[in-house]
């Protein structure tokens, strides 16, 4: 031991620090007394603060997720809705200016609606380029939209019959009211669909498993 070092009951190891089992205190009047106590709450509470910060790192990425979804969702919705007024503007022309049934009109409105959002959604809501792949999203899209079609054209066919007697008027608000509220209904459905399985992004896709 150098004639620096100071003994405070215990062993000593040579350095500035002293070190025992209860403390360790340095010859030095400079530097303060420290517990061995002390020091293992200091190296819990490190390990501690990296748990939060590891906590808090994590936090800014879900957020982020959860933002991206809402924009994702508000796009698509703004998609729906220019499709469907597009569909309700044909819908009534094929059925109160051309006198078409129905049925017939909701089945060529509803399907003048398919191309455009398509190009819409992939491009727009969910940022696709280049050729769309056959198998994972044209087919899959085209097949959730026909599904929903049928739903709809039924559905107004039906609201048809019972509004027959109706004037003029009257039908022109029915129809397009009950085509926009069942695709309403579908629409939740339909963006799970689109975001979860049509239009996500495979590297993500095969980074989670």
């Amino acid at each position: 031991m150098s004639s620096g070092d100071e003994l405070r009951s215990g062993r000593v190891t040579r350095g500035n620090l002293v070190f025992t089992e209860s403390y360790f205190a340095p010859s030095c009047p400079s530097v303060p007394v420290v517990s061995l106590e002390m020091v293992s709450e200091l190296l819990e509470a490190d390990c501690a603060g990296r748990g939060a910060c590891d906590a808090a790192s994590s936090a800014p990425s879900l957020g982020l997720r959860r933002r991206t979804t809402i924009m994702r969702a508000g796009r698509c919705l703004s998609v729906s809705v220019g499709t469907t007024v597009l569909s309700a503007v044909v819908l009534v022309t094929l059925a109160v200016g051309f006198g078409v049934p129905a049925g017939g009109a909701s089945l060529l409105a509803n399907g003048c609606g398919i191309p455009p959002s398509y190009l819409c959604n992939r491009r727009w809501v969910w940022r696709r380029t280049g050729r769309g792949d056959l198998a994972r999203e044209v087919v899959p899209f085209w097949t959730l939209s026909l599904a929903a079609l049928v739903v709809s054209t039924w559905f107004v066919a039906y609201v048809g019959k019972i509004t027959a007697a109706l004037p003029v008027a009257g039908r022109a608000i029915a129809l397009p009211g009950a085509n926009i509220g069942v695709f309403a209904t579908l629409w939740i459905a339909q963006f799970v669909i689109l975001d979860r399985l049509i239009f996500r992004n495979r590297v993500q896709a095969q980074g989670a498993q």
